[in-house]
């Protein structure tokens, strides 16, 4: 078979090579999908977005300031003492 594939034969090939790839390049398309958000959404992701905020700068100001932080600390052991009588530990 070695003596087919020079001349006629491997430029046949060679041709038909290259419109199997055309053709498959047509074939593939490309597709862009549009992310829109529903108005709901939206607003629900905003919202998150601004609660995150507020408690990162709760946090920060509980760490910076002392008096912050011994009332930070005054809460979360008070919940934390409540949970555990609600969970009856």
């Amino acid at each position: 078979m070695k003596k087919f594939e020079t001349g006629l034969v491997k430029g046949i090939q060679e041709a038909e090579a290259k419109k199997r790839n055309e053709q498959n390049k047509e074939t593939i398309k490309k597709v862009v999908v549009k992310g829109t958000l529903s108005p709901v959404a939206f607003v629900i992701r905003k919202a998150a977005t601004i609660i995150l905020l507020i408690l990162a700068a709760i946090g920060l100001l509980a760490l910076i300031y002392p008096q912050t932080r011994t009332a930070m600390q005054e809460i979360l052991q008070d919940q934390f003492e409540q949970i555990k009588n609600l969970l009856n530990l």
